[in-house]
């Protein structure tokens, strides 16, 4: 029975982080979509340990800038960071409300994509095991 509830626990975790990604790409898909560039990147550390040893992961942010309908410059920084390290001056798409451009969405980061993916079929495939394992048991 422990292994359902494993492999369950294993299967939410994958499918609440591929809603929260397909969630954000729709999102920002119904939004005003304009180019933005990128200036600074926001280097993201965490630290965290598992059996007894000790690692940490670095990860980036994009901080772009983009001009909303009015002329008006507005600077974000990505909510998202991955593992690639944006370059500065390059253009990415950046999805904005006309009354909240101060929180705009920063479209397609680099290996997003792949991680929704990965997400939904690691938690689809973890939710089959524990209904198999349920069953059977």
């Amino acid at each position: 029975m422990a292994a359902v509830w494993a492999l369950g626990f294993m299967a939410a975790v994958g499918l609440t982080g591929a809603a929260g990604l397909f969630g954000q790409a729709w999102r920002s898909r119904s939004g005003t979509i304009v180019p933005a560039t990128v200036v600074a990147v926001e280097t993201r550390r965490s630290a965290r340990t598992s059996a007894g040893v000790r690692s940490r992961t670095r990860t980036f942010a994009p901080v772009v800038e983009f001009s909303d309908s009015g002329g008006v410059v507005h600077r974000v920084a990505a909510a998202l960071s991955g593992t690639r390290r944006p370059e500065i001056g390059s253009t990415v798409q950046v999805s904005y409300r006309p009354e909240r451009p101060d929180k705009a969405i920063v479209m397609d980061l680099p290996g997003q994509a792949a991680a929704k993916w990965v997400f939904l079929v690691i938690g689809l495939v973890c939710l089959a095991a524990a209904v198999i394992v349920a069953v059977r048991s």
